[in-house]
C-alpha cells in the first residue's frame, strides 16, 4: 500500500509534468508560426495596397506579392489546426484581393484610354458634320 501511494505521489506527477511541458512547447511553436504568418500577411497587404499608387512598378510589386502569397500558402500547408483553417480562408481572401487590385490597376489605364478615345470621337463627329455641310454646299452649287 505504501509503495503504491509513494508511486502515485511521485511518478504520476512527473509524467503529467512531462506531458504538460510537451503541450506548452507545442503551443509555443504554434504561436510563433502564427506570428510569422501574421507578419507575412501584413507585408502582403502593404504590397497589394501599394499597387494602385502612381509611379509604382506594378510588375515588380506583383512579383513580390506572388512570392509573399506563396510563402503564406507554404506556411499553411504544415498547419492542420483550427488556426490553419482560418489561415486558409485568409489566404483565399488575399488571393481574391490581389486579383481585384490588379484588375483595378489595369482599369486605371483603360479609363484614360476611354477618355482619349471619347475626345477623338467628338473631334471626328465635328469633322464629319463639317464635311456634310461642305458636301451639301457643293451639291447645291453644282445643281444650278
Amino acid at each position: 500500500m505504501v509503495t503504491t501511494a509513494v508511486y502515485f505521489d511521485f511518478k504520476l506527477p512527473v509524467k503529467e509534468n512531462e506531458i504538460l511541458k510537451e503541450k506548452a512547447e507545442k503551443m509555443h511553436l504554434q504561436a510563433m508560426a502564427q506570428e510569422k504568418f501574421t507578419s507575412s500577411m501584413i507585408q502582403a497587404k502593404a504590397l497589394i495596397d501599394s499597387m494602385g499608387k502612381p509611379g509604382v512598378n506594378v510588375k515588380y510589386i506583383g512579383d513580390q506579392v506572388t512570392d509573399k502569397l506563396r510563402d503564406l500558402t507554404n506556411m499553411h500547408i504544415a498547419d492542420s489546426t483550427l488556426q490553419g483553417s482560418m489561415n486558409k480562408v485568409i489566404i483565399d481572401v488575399f488571393l481574391d484581393y490581389n486579383k481585384l487590385k490588379a484588375d483595378m490597376t489595369n482599369l486605371g489605364d483603360t479609363q484614360s484610354q476611354i477618355a482619349d478615345l471619347s475626345s477623338k470621337n467628338d473631334q471626328l463627329l465635328r469633322e464629319r458634320d463639317q464635311l456634310r455641310r461642305d458636301l451639301d454646299l457643293y451639291l447645291k452649287g453644282t445643281a444650278r
